[in-house]
């Protein structure tokens, strides 16, 4: 018998897998690193259209969240442990004012290294190694008006 060895998955990218094309129109406004106690984090800033359902903005999270992770994974080689993604309906929003926002940690970061800003809590939905949050404390009126 012939054992053909697993080929090793990296569950540092485990994400919903995108559809093949983003759901609804979206811009990336700006991608920051982020030093999180010795390991490699981001935060990312996109651009949705106003009126979106969750659903709809939980699909662009994971589509913004997946082709940055596989970005900095597969091409910059970079080892990213956490990213912070916000989507605004307006681009003169202050950056509190998000309508969306996903935190995404690598699954296989040791407890003690992640940072304390990792979890989001609240009404935040955990699904995977995403957790995501539709209701910004900040932003009680509802969603943002412009775009």
């Amino acid at each position: 018998m012939i054992l053909i060895p697993r080929r090793k998955v990296n569950s540092s990218l485990l994400l919903p897998k995108p559809p093949v094309t983003p759901p609804t129109v979206y811009k990336i406004l700006w991608i920051k690193e982020m030093p999180l106690k010795g390991q490699e984090g981001l935060t990312v800033a996109g651009l949705v259209e106003s009126g979106l359902d969750n659903e709809t903005l939980r699909l662009v999270l994971d589509w913004i969240l997946f082709t940055v992770l596989e970005d900095y994974h597969k091409v910059r080689k970079r080892a990213i442990k956490a990213v912070w993604t916000y989507l605004y309906e307006d681009t003169n929003a202050s950056l509190a004012n998000w309508r969306a926002m996903a935190v995404w940690v690598d699954p296989k970061l040791p407890r003690k290294s992640l940072p304390s800003a990792a979890r989001i809590g609240g009404d935040a939905i955990q699904k995977g190694a995403v957790e995501y949050d539709f209701t910004n404390p900040v932003n009680k009126e509802g969603p943002i008006k412009g775009g």
